[in-house]
């Protein structure tokens, strides 16, 4: 257990005896997060082909579940449906994409906590942290293409240290204040991209 703290901690760069805590992990989205200033002033951006096919993706194992069996609603489908069509915009701002971003990326480290054995919630929730991601890479090809290289570069590293608060936390316990290795694990196995001394 020691190891994995000393490993989280090396990770965000904090102290050898910082506390894990959700306070901690929302300390770091917010330092990481300045960068999203930036961004909502950088215009609507229009979606593109790319955005609308891997939106299509999130809810393909919905509709086959609803085609099947239209009266139920396994692994949340009715859900992702709502959340996929949702999405579905031919355009949408700046400041609109990084708030959804924000509140997907939230709810859907509730749905993955640990603690939460719901097989729905879990469904529900691997979508809503697939369809941030979806969103991200929406933001991030509008920036290289309207000239902020360097932002985008920017953001995209501070994604990457976000989500990262969101799997550990989604692996915290918060009554001891250590990190349940076996639930990294599980979110490797679930195909989370993992790195550094989180994947390790």
């Amino acid at each position: 257990q020691r190891v994995t703290n000393r490993l989280i901690r090396e990770d965000f760069g904090l102290k050898p005896n910082a506390p894990l805590t959700t306070e901690t992990l929302k300390n770091i989205r917010t330092v990481a997060g300045s960068v999203y200033q930036q961004i909502k002033n950088s215009g609507d951006i229009v979606t593109d082909g790319k955005y609308l096919d891997e939106l299509t993706d999130l809810s393909k194992s919905a509709d086959e579940i609803a085609k099947d069996f239209p009266d139920l609603n396994f692994a949340s489908s009715e859900q992702i449906q709502k959340l996929q069509n949702g999405l579905l915009r031919d355009k949408f701002s700046a400041n609109g994409a990084l708030e959804a971003i924000k509140q997907l990326r939230k709810e859907a480290s509730g749905n993955l906590a640990w603690n939460v054995e719901d097989p729905s919630k879990k469904a529900l929730g691997l979508a809503q942290r697939e369809a941030a991601g979806v969103m991200e890479d929406q933001v991030i090809r509008h920036l290289k293409a309207t000239g902020k290289e360097t932002l985008a570069e920017q953001f995209d590293k501070a994604r990457t240290t976000i989500a990262k608060t969101y799997a550990v936390q989604s692996a915290l316990n918060s009554s001891t204040g250590n990190v349940v290795a076996t639930k990294l694990a599980a979110q490797l196995r679930k195909g989370k991209p993992l790195s550094g001394g989180i994947e390790k």
